[in-house]
């Protein structure tokens, strides 16, 4: 099994996800990230919904993630 499969995995599992986590998966799938200000990271790809991870301040396991 690949790494990304065990990502996959981790993900549909939704055990102990990082912002590092989401960063490779949606990179690996051509995502590129986009610098936002605050608590959010925001990853783009032409002709797909924006998906922002929002960036957990006491925690290091990502709690929300968002298509716009």
């Amino acid at each position: 099994m690949s790494s990304v499969d065990k990502l996959i995995n981790k993900f549909l599992s939704r055990k102990n996800i990082t912002v590092e986590d989401c960063d490779r998966l949606l990179i690996y799938y051509g995502y590129e990230y986009h610098k936002t200000g605050g608590s959010h990271r925001a990853y783009h790809q032409k002709g797909s919904k924006s998906i922002t991870v929002v960036i957990p301040k006491k925690s290091k396991y990502v709690t929300q993630l968002t298509l716009i």
